[in-house]
């Protein structure tokens, strides 16, 4: 294969890596959050936030975004 499509496979991966992993911190920013160990203060502050669901489905996009970025890096590095 070409150089140029050597780098551009690379590239791809890299981008996918950085994105996914920087999107899943700056979503995590809004979990909410507390004592983890307090098992009924979290849970609490857990059914209280209004944010729950559309941060967690934020980290499943964010990995999925960063797995994907895994799973274009073997097939990069063998090109």
């Amino acid at each position: 294969m070409g150089n140029e499509h050597v780098r551009s496979s690379l590239r791809l991966s890299a981008t996918l890596l950085l994105a996914g992993q920087l999107l899943y911190i700056a979503i995590t920013q809004f979990h909410a959050g507390g004592e983890a160990n307090d098992h009924p203060a979290i849970f609490v502050a857990y059914a209280h936030s209004g944010s729950w669901t559309v941060v967690h489905i934020g980290q499943f996009a964010a990995m999925a975004i960063l797995l994907g970025g895994l799973l274009a890096l073997p097939f990069a590095v063998d090109a």
